[in-house]
């Protein structure tokens, strides 16, 4: 990055295509056709952003904060073909975990605030010095 330039991160697997009449592509479409795309299997997830890690670590004074991403169109952390709506899901926060321990120090941003309290609610209400301190939302989602 140039001097001084900061940068928000934010990784997706796919973008879903526009059709002609400009509709998206519903959510759960199981054509072949590219706008149908979804992520892969959580360990692939969890291993890129393993292997993103170190890259993360050397650039972390050019990163401002991480966003959740990895899940759904454009990386936004909601509804997906293969991890569907759920905000608590296992998997959901075994991806916000992951990241938070490739960018320590560093904020990882959400969608909403409830999937913050869907993913950590008991811990958050008992332990306020857990791993969810990090984790807040982000209205540029929305």
């Amino acid at each position: 990055l140039a001097a001084g330039m900061k940068c928000v991160l934010r990784f997706a697997y796919y973008l879903p295509s526009v059709w002609p009449d400009n509709s998206c592509c519903p959510v759960g479409t199981t054509t072949g056709s590219t706008c149908c795309q979804t992520e892969p299997e959580v360990s692939r997830i969890l291993a890129h952003i393993a292997a993103l890690s170190t890259t993360l670590q050397t650039y972390a004074n050019a990163i401002i904060a991480v966003q959740s991403g990895f899940i759904g169109p454009w990386g936004e952390g909601h509804a997906s073909p293969k991890f569907g709506c759920s905000s608590a899901s296992d998997s959901k926060r075994q991806i916000v975990e992951a990241l938070i321990d490739a960018v320590p120090g560093k904020t990882v941003q959400i969608r909403y605030p409830k999937l913050k309290m869907d993913m950590y609610y008991p811990e958050l209400e008992s332990d306020m010095t857990s791993i969810a301190t990090n984790l807040v939302s982000n209205p540029d989602f929305e």
